[in-house]
């Protein structure tokens, strides 16, 4: 996947003291795209699935990204915390499974997130509910 468009069509404003202007001008934009983060936790006889987060980042270090977060957000102390970080489908990088430890305390009360505030995001999360079933 391409990480920046080039020769993308901008309009530049400028600030010259009390006088503002614009210009259309070419330029490279970095790519966005959404990544679904679900957690697996639970005793290993009964699993628990969560939906994390809907994140907007470039894509690539995908499983870096996601362990940091994870990390930051003290759901993990340790590497040992994660059984596995993988993604859901071949060809469908924004779609992503981590299974946590047994012993890992994980309260998704603690974690439960509206972000949500775009028309993109939300359809993301529509097609969530479908993939749902995936995990």
């Amino acid at each position: 996947m391409n990480l920046i468009k080039k020769d993308f069509a901008i309009i530049c404003y400028r600030n010259h003291g009390e006088v503002f202007t614009a210009e259309d001008i070419q330029d490279a934009v970095a790519n966005e795209a959404a990544l679904q983060i679900y957690l697996i936790y639970g005793a290993m006889n009964s699993r628990h699935k969560f939906h994390l987060a809907t994140l907007m980042r470039t894509p690539g270090n995908e499983e870096d990204l996601i362990l940091g977060l994870l990390y930051t957000e003290n759901i993990i102390n340790e590497q040992a915390d994660v059984i596995q970080v993988r993604k859901l489908g071949k060809l469908n990088h924004n779609i992503w499974k981590v299974e946590l430890a047994e012993n890992v305390d994980f309260s998704p009360v603690e974690h439960q997130r509206n972000l949500l505030s775009s028309t993109k995001l939300k359809t993301t999360e529509m097609k969530a509910l479908k993939i749902w079933q995936m995990i």
